[in-house]
């Protein structure tokens, strides 16, 4: 049985589509975008979502540095209390507890008067202990 392309042709020859899988002549199928020989009818061009491009996303800050090996603590009236658990150990205090924070059933220190020009910052490096 002969088909649409059992017929000859000077520097032709048969091929098959790749869509459908019938016969035809070489030089009748195109090669689609995928790199497939298909017939006219399954060719197909490609869809130009593909070549759609998003803005990149800068998601890096404008600046940055490098971070700092000295730690600054700031003494406060919290953290100069002598409490444990509450101060800080460089701004803690003996004898000194705030009453507001700490409650009524502390009493209150003998030296009481507590000027804000004590509170300093004071620069404390911080050092890694291996043990």
């Amino acid at each position: 049985m002969t088909g649409r392309a059992d017929f000859w042709t000077s520097g032709d020859w048969n091929a098959v589509c790749f869509e459908c899988g019938r016969k035809r002549k070489g030089a009748t199928l195109k090669k689609n975008w995928q790199g497939y020989y298909v017939c006219a009818e399954h060719w197909e061009p490609r869809q130009p979502q593909d070549f759609v491009r998003s803005v990149p996303d800068v998601i890096t800050p404008p600046w940055a540095q490098p971070p700092s090996d000295v730690f600054t603590a700031l003494c406060t009236l919290e953290s100069s209390s002598a409490v444990a658990d509450v101060g800080v150990a460089s701004c803690a205090r003996a004898g000194w507890v705030w009453n507001e924070f700490i409650g009524a059933e502390v009493p209150t220190p003998t030296f009481s008067t507590f000027a804000i020009a004590d509170i300093a910052v004071a620069d404390v490096a911080i050092v890694d202990f291996v043990g």
